[in-house]
């Protein structure tokens, strides 16, 4: 613990100092003060990387349709696909170009999982098999 007389020596040194008339001797003989240096602070722990959900394939529009129907009637879930299909660069639903129905149907669960209404995309329809004729 410091003394009032050894804070009081270290002021009138360091005013001394200051002034640039302290002598040596004085400087030298009154104890230092350092302030503890302080605590590192801890590294912030790195985000957790949240990974993003495959893009489903093989949906249609009526899929689309299927997931979002029962939902329009509320005018906020309904402002919200309009904004994710604005995103996307989709201003009309019919209008969507079939390589982007994934993108959107993704985009459209994201909307209803902030509503806390959960929904699997459907289950992809099996391409026809290729004729060798």
């Amino acid at each position: 613990m410091i003394s009032a007389s050894i804070l009081a020596a270290a002021l009138r040194a360091a005013a001394d100092v200051l002034d640039g008339a302290a002598p040596p001797a004085l400087v030298a003989s009154t104890p230092a003060f350092t302030a503890p240096a302080p605590a590192p602070a801890p590294a912030p722990a790195p985000a957790p990387v949240v990974a993003e959900p495959p893009i489903p394939t093989g949906i249609t529009q009526d899929d689309i349709t299927n997931l979002i129907m029962p939902h329009v009637p509320n005018p906020a879930i309904k402002e919200a696909f309009g904004v994710a299909m604005r995103a996307l660069g989709i201003n009309n639903l019919p209008e969507t170009p079939p390589h982007m129905n994934g993108h959107l149907y993704a985009a459209f669960q994201k909307v209803l999982a902030t509503f806390g209404i959960g929904a699997d995309a459907p289950a992809p329809t099996p391409a026809a098999p290729a004729s060798i004729i």
